[in-house]
Protein backbone atom coordinates (compact mmCIF):
# COMPACT_ATOMS: atom_id res chain seq x y z
CA UNK A 1 0.00 0.00 0.00
CA UNK A 2 1.74 3.39 -1.01
CA UNK A 3 1.77 5.93 1.79
CA UNK A 4 -1.65 7.65 2.18
CA UNK A 5 -2.84 10.21 0.87
CA UNK A 6 -3.58 12.21 3.93
CA UNK A 7 -1.08 13.44 5.59
CA UNK A 8 -2.52 12.87 9.18
CA UNK A 9 -3.79 9.71 8.77
CA UNK A 10 0.21 9.03 7.40
CA UNK A 11 1.64 10.10 10.23
CA UNK A 12 -0.82 8.29 12.45
CA UNK A 13 -0.49 4.73 10.97
CA UNK A 14 3.54 5.96 10.91
CA UNK A 15 3.18 6.57 15.11
CA UNK A 16 1.13 3.55 15.29
CA UNK A 17 3.44 1.38 13.83
CA UNK A 18 6.13 2.49 15.49
CA UNK A 19 4.37 1.66 18.87
CA UNK A 20 5.65 4.41 21.41
CA UNK A 21 2.28 5.15 21.98
CA UNK A 22 -1.48 5.06 22.51
CA UNK A 23 -3.64 5.19 19.58
CA UNK A 24 -5.19 8.44 21.60
CA UNK A 25 -1.97 10.37 21.57
CA UNK A 26 -0.91 8.92 17.86
CA UNK A 27 -4.41 10.75 17.15
CA UNK A 28 -3.48 13.97 18.64
CA UNK A 29 0.16 13.75 17.72
CA UNK A 30 -0.91 13.61 14.18
CA UNK A 31 -2.35 16.57 14.11
CA UNK A 32 -6.08 16.09 15.30
CA UNK A 33 -8.23 16.66 18.53
CA UNK A 34 -7.78 14.46 21.45
CA UNK A 35 -10.98 12.80 21.09
CA UNK A 36 -10.68 8.98 22.20
CA UNK A 37 -13.57 7.58 19.92
CA UNK A 38 -12.18 9.03 16.81
CA UNK A 39 -9.25 7.69 17.62
CA UNK A 40 -10.72 4.48 18.14
CA UNK A 41 -12.54 4.95 14.46
CA UNK A 42 -9.59 6.01 12.78
CA UNK A 43 -7.46 2.88 14.38
CA UNK A 44 -10.41 1.00 12.97
CA UNK A 45 -10.41 2.11 9.31
CA UNK A 46 -8.93 -0.73 6.83
CA UNK A 47 -6.61 2.10 5.15
CA UNK A 48 -4.95 2.71 8.47
CA UNK A 49 -4.61 -0.56 9.62
CA UNK A 50 -3.27 -2.23 6.01
CA UNK A 51 -0.63 0.73 6.47
CA UNK A 52 -0.06 -0.05 9.67
CA UNK A 53 0.88 -3.81 8.74
CA UNK A 54 3.20 -2.43 5.93
CA UNK A 55 5.06 0.03 7.66
CA UNK A 56 5.78 -2.79 10.66
CA UNK A 57 6.38 -5.57 7.83
CA UNK A 58 9.39 -3.00 6.14
CA UNK A 59 10.49 -2.32 9.80
CA UNK A 60 10.83 -6.11 10.58
CA UNK A 61 12.94 -6.52 7.70
CA UNK A 62 15.10 -3.69 7.76
CA UNK A 63 15.58 -4.89 10.92
CA UNK A 64 16.60 -8.36 10.11
CA UNK A 65 18.71 -7.18 7.71
CA UNK A 66 20.53 -5.19 10.60
CA UNK A 67 20.45 -8.08 12.39
CA UNK A 68 22.53 -10.14 9.89
CA UNK A 69 25.03 -7.80 9.13
CA UNK A 70 25.58 -6.97 13.10
CA UNK A 71 26.21 -10.94 13.10
CA UNK A 72 28.80 -11.15 10.41
CA UNK A 73 30.88 -7.63 11.67
CA UNK A 74 31.32 -9.20 15.17
CA UNK A 75 32.69 -12.88 13.48
CA UNK A 76 34.54 -10.55 11.31
CA UNK A 77 36.17 -8.81 14.34
CA UNK A 78 36.65 -12.80 15.89
CA UNK A 79 38.46 -13.78 13.30
CA UNK A 80 40.60 -10.88 13.74
CA UNK A 81 41.30 -11.61 17.05
CA UNK A 82 41.89 -15.01 16.90
CA UNK A 83 44.31 -14.41 14.34
CA UNK A 84 46.02 -11.19 16.07
CA UNK A 85 46.31 -14.05 19.47
CA UNK A 86 47.36 -16.68 17.50
CA UNK A 87 50.14 -14.49 15.70
CA UNK A 88 51.22 -13.11 19.19
CA UNK A 89 51.19 -16.51 20.15
CA UNK A 90 49.07 -16.40 23.27
CA UNK A 91 47.22 -19.34 22.81
CA UNK A 92 45.68 -20.98 25.47
CA UNK A 93 48.59 -20.65 27.45
CA UNK A 94 46.47 -18.10 29.09
CA UNK A 95 43.30 -19.15 28.39
CA UNK A 96 42.57 -16.53 25.54
CA UNK A 97 41.59 -18.91 22.79
CA UNK A 98 39.40 -21.07 24.55
CA UNK A 99 35.79 -20.32 25.94
CA UNK A 100 36.27 -19.42 29.23
CA UNK A 101 38.73 -16.54 28.03
CA UNK A 102 36.57 -15.22 26.20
Amino acid sequence: MPILDDGRWEKYAQLLAAGEMSDVDAHEAAGFKRIRGNACRLKANESIQARVQELKEAGAERAEITREYILKRIQGLADILSDWVRIRGWGDRQGLMSSEGL
